[in-house]
């Protein structure tokens, strides 16, 4: 405890003044009379009322940062935000490398059979050819090979292979026949004459046939019979029968 006594010094026989010191409850003041220090005796009485407050320092110089302390726990999770827009496609990346050839598939079962055509496909025409004329006017049948007309009619036979129909005959000289001259020809089926039938007539080249159509089977025969009026021709014979 430190106390101060303001004494007065010019007063004679009087106190100077001197600061005091506390010390195990000791008064000490100092004598300027006789330059010393006195002991008073022991303080004693109430400790005075604190004093007021002295005004706020001037403050210190700011410390340097401490270390950073330790993470401290994660937060809640927040609410999920609504879901943004879709963004432009992008560019189709390239190729990826072919994958291996899979395994053959079982066989699938057969299909149903397809609806009937309307024609057999087995042929499309029949030919017959006379390299000459004959030089009468009787019933002659004409060979699928060059050569004359000949009387015997197994020469000209043909055997069908698929059903069909015979439609037209086209008859072609190499010359004209002559002017007295015409040259009849007719399909014959199983020995039979049909109504297909073509004239060469006289001073032509070219004939097409009327009648028809003349429908066949597999296993019928067909013919070409030639008759000739007036005098025989020097020319080549070309006959054609189509069939469908």
């Amino acid at each position: 405890m430190v106390l101060q006594l303001k004494l007065n010094r010019a007063a004679p026989g009087r106190l100077g003044e001197a600061p005091l010191i506390s010390a195990a409850d000791k008064v000490l003041w100092y004598y300027g009379g006789d330059l010393a220090w006195r002991d008073l005796g022991t303080v004693s009485g109430s400790v005075g009322p604190t004093g007021p407050t002295g005004p706020s320092g001037t403050p210190g110089a700011v410390g340097a940062t401490g270390p950073t302390g330790p993470t401290g726990p994660s937060g809640t999770p927040g609410t999920p935000g609504a879901a943004g827009a879709t963004g432009p496609t992008g560019p189709a990346g390239p190729s990826g490398t072919p994958g291996a050839v899979g395994a053959t598939g079982p066989t699938g079962p057969t299909g149903p059979v397809g609806a009937t055509g309307g024609g057999s496909g087995a042929f499309g025409r029949l030919h017959w050819e006379a390299q000459d004329a004959p030089g009468n006017t009787s019933t002659n049948y004409i060979g699928r090979l060059d050569g004359a007309p000949d009387a015997n009619e197994w020469k000209s036979n043909q055997v069908i292979g698929g059903a069909g129909s015979f439609t037209t005959i086209r008859i072609k000289s190499s010359a004209a026949i002559g002017s007295s001259n015409t040259i009849t020809v007719t399909l014959r089926k199983n020995g039979v004459d049909t109504s297909l039938t073509a004239t060469l007539a006289a001073g032509a080249t070219s004939a097409t046939s009327t009648g028809g159509p003349v429908s066949v089977v597999p296993g019928d025969i067909v013919s070409m019979k030639y008759v000739q009026s007036g005098t025989a021709a020097t020319a080549n014979i070309n006959m054609a029968c189509s069939v469908y």
